[in-house]
């Protein structure tokens, strides 16, 4: 059997595969900024307006086969997924066998950390980024497809300053692991400087506008993640904090959620230690496995760690944490997926099958709170309960099926979380006319 013909038949499988996991994603709906993208956006109809800027281009074609329906988001989307997968097969592929590589491709196709980029039909932006960079990536090492790589770096620093920013150092280091030649960097090095020099306006806007998100200290952990409440402030606790949440995320997917607010992160403490000490036991195992696995092991962490880079910036370029920023970060937690896997070799069905059916069941579940906009603020509130846009989204959603007073304690509970929260302010106002005798209570916060 050819190459090709073996590649087309993997494809195969990981499509047939995202599709079944993701087939219930069909019944979602618009949620959240599709409003304002999707359905409100007057140009998405026109190709010549969106053909530059390849996630409005996607929209576009979305809606030439299904209109404002979401039936073709929602196949772009799987499809895409599908198109991801394979690549990070092609990817894991470098660096592990063929059957190790394809395992770990199916644990990257199914994990539910994807949902938000998936399921999400704005979120679909970060499997696009993904998608560049996969692609960036395997034709950096084809000597025919180098300038290919380069292009597609350029179109990504140029569109994606803030994800693409970190990508020559993944490239360099992946140069020093496999022994590759050093100099083959250097345009991409050049075309970083000049991607930075045309977003320059953009990051200036981020680093002068952006606040650093502040963090109680209260109890135990939270001398570990306590920010200096000063504008652009970049604390060293940011790095590991990142890595030890987004660690449990892709670990154990088990409570995902629109908003990971601050005083919901703090509370976590008791995980939060336990994927810690995860951590240095995998650590000291892989001392004691060999200098192959050691060697493998930080290759694979110091990935991840650049991967993070945009919720590590000293520049408040984005949420620390969000779901979809673990989208390409997740290739690398596969990529230990596959570590663990060929380290176990004779029992890799052992630890594969119960870890593809644990993660595919979750995203299946996780998929049905897309069915409705009510439906997604109810899950999202209940697990973010420290949210207040959360419990202010929930209660817009009460107001159109007429639920008033339910909406009232929502608006409420979000004003008394964040009384700078204007919107929350104004929609509680707005409702308590309807109530004469509505008694609000508001906690001052100072």
């Amino acid at each position: 059997m050819s190459k090709r013909i073996n590649n087309l038949i993997i494809f195969f499988f990981l499509t047939i595969c995202c599709f079944i996991v993701y087939y219930n994603s069909f019944n979602g709906v618009f949620i959240s900024d599709d409003h304002p993208c999707l359905i409100e956006y007057t140009a998405i109809n026109f190709l010549s307006s969106n053909w530059s800027y390849l996630p409005s281009f996607l929209n576009t074609i979305a809606f030439k086969i299904s209109g404002l329906h979401t039936f073709g988001h929602h196949f772009i989307s799987i499809f895409l997924h599908a198109i991801n997968s394979f690549l990070a097969f092609l990817f894991l592929k470098i660096f592990f066998k063929k059957e190790v590589s394809f395992l770990g491709a199916l644990i990257f196709a199914v994990h539910p950390i994807h949902t938000e980029c998936v399921t999400w039909i704005s979120g679909r932006s970060y499997s696009v980024i993904s998608f560049l960079m996969l692609s960036c990536y395997l034709s950096y090492y084809k000597k025919k497809l180098y300038p290919l790589s380069i292009a597609l770096f350029l179109y990504g620093i140029t569109n994606f300053v803030g994800s693409f920013v970190m990508f020559p150092f993944v490239l360099l280091f992946s140069d020093f692991y496999l022994g590759e030649n050093k100099k083959r960097i250097v345009p991409f090095f050049l075309v970083l400087l000049i991607g930075i020099l045309f977003n320059f306006n953009v990051i200036a806007d981020r680093f002068i506008l952006s606040d650093c998100v502040t963090y109680s200290g209260e109890k135990l952990f939270g001398a570990f993640v306590t920010f200096f409440e000063s504008k652009n402030h970049f604390h060293w606790t940011v790095i590991p904090f990142n890595f030890i949440y987004n660690s449990k995320l892709l670990c154990f997917p088990l409570n995902l959620t629109f908003y990971h607010e601050k005083l919901f992160i703090i509370k976590d403490v008791v995980t939060h230690f336990f994927v810690y000490i995860l951590t240095i036991m995998c650590i000291l195992s892989s001392l004691l496995a060999g200098k192959g696995v050691v060697k493998k092991f930080w290759f694979i962490l110091v990935l991840f760690l650049l991967s993070l880079f945009p919720s590590n910036s000293p520049i408040n370029v984005c949420s620390i944490i969000a779901e979809r920023y673990l989208y390409f970060p997740s290739v690398f937690f596969c990529m230990f997926i596959c570590v663990i896997i060929e380290f176990l070799y004779k029992f890799r069905y052992f630890v594969f099958v119960p870890l593809f059916c644990f993660y595919s069941f979750l995203t299946i579940q996780r998929n049905c709170d897309y069915f409705s906009e009510l439906t997604f603020w109810k899950k999202t509130a209940l697990v973010s309960p420290y949210s207040s846009r959360a419990h202010n989204n929930l209660g817009i959603e009460y107001l159109k099926i007429r639920k008033n007073k339910m909406a009232l304690e929502c608006f409420v509970k979000s004003y008394n979380l964040d009384n700078t929260n204007k919107n929350a302010f104004n929609n509680m106002m707005l409702v308590a006319k309807k109530f004469k005798n509505a008694k609000i209570k508001i906690q001052s916060k100072r």
